[in-house]
């Protein structure tokens, strides 16, 4: 039987919108790899694009992704932390010691929960950060083109020594601010405990983690490694184990974008240092057993 008209045209329509989406995703896909090859200027907008889309596809199905956990992290602007000493560096990225945490300090007598909710919409920070970049929306019909590059301003804030660059208290974000006043309230009872607890015993007690390359340096090792630091974020601030470190905090910005960090607890000893402590803790261990099952015996042998 032939088919209606209706359907033939429906057919139709799907499959040419169907190869117009591919054949976009396959010019963008090109001009991505030529930007990471250096064949084309870097665009940091257009790249965290298929950063997030990458991320998304990999935590898509893992059931140790949570946007409710991800949501509850406290955010900070980079500009509140100062680091001290190097504490490691690998592949794709560099952890310092955090020495001390200076908060925003509001201009005015606002409470702190509208003032931080003010940095928030300033930050362009969403809930869900991990979702897409803020940076671009992508158009339906042309794979090629973006819109709705937002800036980052700083509004009814400001930075400790520093002087504010803009009085006004707009901000541009607003119609995509997805915060409710529960979750800032929280975000400011966080930060004020990570900010008067990050001392310990005269030693630093959390570490933030960050890239060490840049696009200048080598493209296609920071795209990477902005994916990397992406997933690793979303992972840790879901798990809660004893053996994992735990995520305390991440940055304001983008997290697809350069300049994004995580914020976790130190660890003060090596894997390596903490294979030996946990060997020597068995051999006492054994030890003591060891004992316990001979005083047993000499127990048993001197029963009549």
């Amino acid at each position: 039987m032939p088919s209606s008209p209706v359907n033939e045209d429906s057919r139709r329509a799907f499959s040419d919108d169907h190869t117009q989406r591919e054949n976009g995703v396959v010019r963008d896909c090109d001009l991505v790899q030529d930007m990471l090859r250096g064949k084309q200027p870097i665009n940091e907008d257009f790249l965290a694009v298929f950063a997030a889309q990458e991320v998304n596809d990999l935590c898509r199905k893992s059931e140790l992704v949570n946007e409710d956990a991800e949501a509850r992290i406290p955010r900070f602007d980079k500009r509140e932390l100062s680091t001290g000493h190097i504490l490691g560096k690998g592949g794709y990225s560099i952890v310092r010691e955090i020495s001390v945490v200076t908060l925003f300090k509001p201009k005015s007598q606002e409470n702190s929960t509208k003032h931080f909710g003010n940095v928030l919409r300033s930050s362009m920070c969403r809930r869900n950060s991990f979702g897409s970049s803020a940076g671009y929306r992508r158009n339906s019909n042309d794979f090629s083109n973006v819109a709705g590059i937002y800036p980052m301003r700083e509004s009814n804030f400001e930075f400790p020594n520093q002087e504010p660059q803009d009085p006004s208290c707009e901000s541009t974000g607003a119609e995509s601010f997805d915060w409710d006043e529960d979750e800032m309230m929280k975000q400011v009872h966080d930060r004020a405990f990570i900010a008067n607890h990050c001392m310990r015993g005269g030693e630093a007690r959390y570490a933030v983690k960050k890239l060490h390359s840049s696009y200048d340096t080598d493209p296609r090792q920071h795209f990477n490694g902005i994916i990397d630091l992406a997933v690793e974020a979303r992972f840790l601030a879901f798990v809660r184990h004893p053996n994992i470190i735990r995520l305390r905090a991440m940055s304001l910005g983008d997290p697809y974008k350069p300049g994004f960090f995580i914020l976790m607890d130190r660890l003060y000893d090596t894997l390596g240092e903490r294979i030996s402590k946990w060997s020597e803790r068995e051999k006492k261990t054994k030890g003591f057993v060891a004992r316990l099952k001979g005083g047993g015996k000499k127990l048993k042998n001197n029963l009549p």
